[in-house]
């Protein structure tokens, strides 16, 4: 929450409030700047270490939750897993040690930051040397093709406009440009909401009542101990599934210019894929076995996090913080159409029919079975919703860079 207030975007990303008050020649100087920054990537080392750590937490929290749940620990060994989580924590600030062998440090003569610069003065000077209605549209943060067909959306691809954009070109797929109001037109952008809001029901629901269904699907008393370990598995495979998913969007974006083969929109069907799996795996395991089809949603939970924040700017070229919340926003329909209405609802019916008195909990498989059914088969739409959406921004991007060809 209060990184919100401390950090800045950079310059080339003109939002409205930046917009007001500006000109059309100071919208493109400030756009101007992307390249500079779009070349700069994270050392690898310092990169690295990031990861290192991360595989470190997640070795540690997976021994630890389990030793803690069920075994008795003293007040010593609580204090001494409470310094080590602490210490692992704070070896995150070593990805910013001021070390050069980390890299990301600029030279003694400041040649790092000379190179980007210097190609962004030169493309400043060769846009003003052309004069001819190229450039940067001033209502938007992205470089300008000539205009295509009103039918047709026009996605802008970064430094696709004047031959010196070649040497500081991102290798970045064609995205869908124009305001929040124009892509609201288009039905990709309502696939995407409804998808989110499909695929987050399997998660909410498991989530939300993890002991609940444990407690009917085995017939076992739900325990503090139980509890814990879901928990402690919730973080580890969510973290695992952010993790994965970042890398696969990391690969997407390095792929050589010339030979993109794979689109981020590719990994839009695995989370929803894995809700139906997982929900098929609850109705059909025995109840001892229930921590496996938890461990799949809890993965599909990180994988649709890292979707959501990554899916809006891969696809569209504005606007990315308007779709993140109103994707996000979707989950509110999940919770209170699906863990409320049918969830809710459903267990208290069962509870009711089946007999059980106010303090007794619902501890046959029948009290939770239709929710389950209905969420795997939500979660089966949206995957083939997501393919559908995935199919169509494949031909966008394929039409897109044939009329690249074609133009060039």
């Amino acid at each position: 929450g209060v990184a919100a207030f401390v950090v800045v975007l950079p310059p080339y990303f003109i939002n409205g409030w930046r917009r007001r008050g500006k000109t059309a020649e100071q919208l493109a100087a400030m756009a101007a700047l992307e390249p500079a920054y779009r070349r700069k990537f994270v050392p690898v080392r310092r990169l690295g270490v990031g990861y290192v750590v991360v595989v470190l937490l997640l070795i540690f929290f997976t021994v630890q939750s389990p030793l803690v749940s069920y075994t008795k620990v003293s007040r010593g060994g609580s204090v001494a897993l409470g310094v080590i989580t602490i210490a692992l924590v704070l070896c995150f600030f070593l990805m910013l040690l001021p070390l050069p062998w980390l890299g990301g440090m600029d030279s003694m003569d400041g040649s790092t930051d000379e190179e980007p610069v210097r190609a962004n003065e030169e493309e400043e000077e060769e846009e003003e040397e052309d004069g001819c209605g190229k450039g940067v549209d001033p209502a938007t943060t992205n470089t300008i093709l000539p205009k295509t067909s009103e039918k047709e959306p026009a996605a802008l691809p970064d430094g696709a406009t004047s031959a010196s954009d070649s040497a500081v070109e991102v290798p970045r797929d064609f995205r869908y440009d124009g305001t929040v109001w124009d892509n609201l037109k288009r039905l990709d952008i309502w696939l995407i909401f409804i998808v989110f809001i499909f695929q987050s029901v399997m998660g909410v629901i498991v989530v939300y009542n993890a002991s609940t269904i444990s407690v009917a699907l085995t017939g076992r008393k739900r325990s503090q101990q139980t509890s814990a370990l879901y928990t402690a598995f919730l973080g580890v495979s969510s973290t695992i599934g952010r993790t994965a998913m970042g890398m696969f969007e990391a690969f997407v974006q390095h792929q050589p210019p010339n030979n993109r083969r794979y689109l981020v929109t590719l990994a839009l069907p695995l989370s929803p894929l894995l809700a139906a799996i997982a929900g098929i795996l609850l109705l059909t395991l025995p109840g001892e076995a229930i921590l496996f089809p938890y461990i799949i949603v809890y993965f599909e939970e990180g994988v649709f996090a890292a979707v959501g924040a990554l899916i809006f700017p891969s696809m569209f070229a504005n606007d990315h913080a308007v779709y993140y919340n109103v994707g996000c926003m979707t989950t509110v329909f999940s919770v209170v159409g699906f863990n409320r209405f049918l969830f809710g609802y459903v267990v208290d019916a069962k509870h009711a029919s089946l007999g059980f008195g106010p303090k007794e909990e619902c501890s046959v498989p029948e009290c939770v079975r239709i929710p389950i059914i209905v969420a795997s088969c939500v979660g089966a739409v949206a995957a083939i919703l997501s393919l559908v959406l995935h199919i169509r921004y494949s031909r966008f991007v394929r039409k897109m860079r044939h009329e690249m060809e074609e133009r060039n």
